[in-house]
């Protein structure tokens, strides 16, 4: 059963990774296009809740510097939180 679980956090972690990716390149193609905002809306839809909240505690270096990194950082600390998670349940079927 936690073998499951921990497939199941492993691929949306992945599936959410790739979401954050991909909303991350299609921000850079405008959204005249009905079809890529449409794709677009969808991936900010999945994404908003992981991205807000690093937007917003690293936006004073995205001002210094220009690029956006939100997508790096949220990438990062998705996959830690998974990893710790991923853990705990190795050591709770232990």
């Amino acid at each position: 059963m936690i073998s499951i679980l921990i497939i199941i956090i492993s691929y949306g972690v992945k599936l959410l990774s790739w979401a954050i990716v991909a909303d991350a390149i299609l921000s850079w193609i405008p959204s005249y296009n009905e079809t890529v905002y449409r794709i677009r809306c969808v991936l900010q839809k999945i994404t908003y809740p992981i991205m807000e909240p690093v937007r917003r505690l690293i936006s004073p270096l995205t001002m210094r510097i220009g690029i956006d990194l939100s997508p790096i950082v949220g990438i990062f600390a998705l996959e830690l939180i998974a990893n710790i998670f991923i853990r705990i349940l190795w050591i709770i079927r232990l």
